[in-house]
């Protein structure tokens, strides 16, 4: 089996984070989410090689490196042009004969599968306008939708597909390209698995728990999971000060009178002095004093001072109250 996970995508939804690294590698309890999935990964099924479906620039290789230092069977293909899924995945599988698991590597997942048959993880959702949906007879796929206005189903694709037929999903995707089917503009791999469905059968596997860390948003939603999970670890010395489980502070911190947590997530060689600090995650190399901050994104590289409140902040931002 072939690990096929596409990472081409520009991450938009994750600006200003992902403007200096890919979403994949942004990090949770010191590991990339990329290296939390993995792990995942491995629990469910092995794999004879990693195939990275990266973006011709610095972040895309970046991906490879770090996940190559973990994985030495991964390998990457090159989507020249972020045109879709289909298209990522079409260069993903592109004249491979054996089976394929396709992951969308910024999430996180848990579940039970049975990889004797082809199937697409699904879960409930809310809100299923945002996301690709299955229509079902019993357990099999008869119907996809990609991002309806008027979903038939709340069944969402999560973004797990394991395909047996893997040239028969390759050919789907090139009958896309033939009759030019766009959805908002991209060839969706939704779209793909339309044509697929004609002549082959998918079965639909609910998962327990799906954790999508495409958004700013979403992405404290799992470190809230990943701590949840895992439970407080602190690898810094703290004076004069207050730790609130759960927690996860990296090393090379400093912490000076100040509460830390519920639910705060602080990279390596960060200073914190006089300051609350819950529901937020900080990244590497910041320094924070006098200040009260919740529902927060900080990242690497900045500085806050006597500031209260919410915050989205960028790499080498400065935030600086007299």
């Amino acid at each position: 089996m072939k690990l096929i996970l596409p990472t081409a995508g520009k991450g938009t939804r994750l600006r200003p984070f992902s403007l200096y690294r890919s979403k994949s590698l942004l990090k949770v309890y010191s590991k990339p989410i990329i290296q939390h999935l993995m792990e995942s990964i491995e629990r469910w099924t092995n794999f004879d090689e990693i195939i990275l479906v990266i973006s011709p620039d610095e972040n895309g290789y970046k991906t490879y490196e770090f996940l190559k230092s973990i994985y030495p069977n991964t390998s990457y293909r090159i989507q020249e042009k972020t045109i879709g899924l289909a298209d990522a995945v079409y260069v993903g599988i592109n004249n491979i004969e054996e089976d394929v698991l396709i992951v969308l590597p910024d999430a996180l997942y848990s579940g039970s599968f049975d990889f004797s048959e082809n199937f697409i993880a699904v879960k409930e959702v809310e809100d299923p306008t945002r996301f690709g949906i299955v229509i079902l007879d019993g357990n099999y796929v008869i119907d996809l939708e990609e991002k309806p206005e008027n979903p038939k189903t709340n069944l969402a694709i999560s973004g797990i597909y394991y395909i047996k037929d893997t040239r028969n999903l390759e050919k789907s995707i090139k009958k896309l390209y033939e009759m030019n089917v766009k959805t908002k503009n991209e060839y969706q791999l939704t779209d793909a698995l339309r044509i697929f469905i004609k002549e082959n059968k998918i079965r639909a596997i609910k998962i327990d728990e799906w954790y999508d860390c495409g958004k700013v948003e979403t992405y404290l939603e799992t470190m809230l999971y990943i701590l949840k999970k895992e439970g407080t670890n602190i690898l810094s010395s703290s004076e004069s000060s207050t730790i609130v489980d759960p927690v996860f502070i990296d090393k090379d911190c400093h912490i000076e009178n100040s509460t830390i947590g519920p639910f705060v997530d602080i990279s390596q060689n960060c200073i914190i002095k006089n300051s609350s600090i819950e529901n937020s995650i900080i990244m590497e190399n910041t320094i924070i004093e006098n200040s009260n901050i919740e529902n927060s994104i900080i990242g690497s590289n900045c500085k806050i001072v006597n500031f209260s409140g919410e915050i989205i902040l960028g790499d080498f931002g400065k935030l600086i109250s007299k």
